[in-house]
């Protein structure tokens, strides 16, 4: 997929998730394409992480964050449960109006048996924190080496030479963690989809993460939305 192209999913990705958290539990299964959601748990030296997927054929990537007092399962639903989002994603893509791509939804929560870590502010502002470590050293080698994606291996370098076709987005809590992802990764990833941040950041420290690249090589879009 083309940049241009990829832009315009993005764009359509918001777009689509606004539609399905305004209510959409209606919308019907897509007639002629039908991707699967996939509930996966990645066994690490740090613990079990869990997260989503939406699974075309292959290609780009977007990585999309829930927010707070949600997890992997918020966005896509499990399989044999899907969400109304997922519906729209198929028939966005049956209908044209975006490229297929894979979506994965992870979670910062950790593994514990006293309910979502995303419940508590002050803790889920320090997952979030911490998350890219998560993100870049075992979510991401493990979902681009299981599917097909423009990355020609997982390695560190493999990584970062399939920048162009990978994507970080989330809501409200979900928006800190893509921030994040902007201020330490920008070699990892090209767009970014910052939705209701509703926490003061550092902006300063955030922006750095763009010293030493050029305006051309990341795209964001900020969405805010009001109640």
């Amino acid at each position: 997929m083309k940049p241009l192209e990829m832009t315009t999913s993005v764009l359509v990705l918001l777009l689509l998730l606004v539609i399905s958290r305004c209510g959409a539990s209606d919308i019907r299964k897509s007639d002629s394409v039908r991707m699967d959601v996939i509930d996966n748990t990645l066994h690490s030296e740090t613990g079990d992480i869990h997260y989503s997927s939406y699974i075309p054929e292959s290609y780009d990537v977007f990585y999309l964050m829930h927010g707070g007092w949600s997890n992997e399962t918020t966005t896509l639903g499990l399989p044999g449960q899907e969400s109304a989002f997922k519906n729209i994603l198929d028939n966005a893509i049956q209908n044209g109006d975006m490229e297929p791509l894979i979506v994965v939804c992870p979670t910062y929560n950790n593994t514990n048996e006293n309910g979502q870590d995303s419940n508590s502010f002050s803790l889920a502002m320090q997952l979030t924190r911490n998350y890219h470590n998560e993100l870049v050293n075992d979510l991401m080698p493990a979902a681009e080496g299981k599917y097909s994606t423009y990355a020609e291996d997982t390695t560190a370098s493999g990584l970062a030479a399939s920048h162009d076709h990978r994507g970080f987005g989330g809501f409200s809590m979900g928006s800190v963690t893509t921030w994040r992802t902007f201020e330490y990764y920008m070699d990892y990833f090209r767009y970014y989809l910052p939705m209701s941040c509703g926490t003061s950041l550092d902006d300063e420290a955030i922006w750095k993460g763009a010293d030493g690249h050029d305006p051309s090589e990341y795209f964001v879009f900020m969405k805010k939305c009001s109640y």
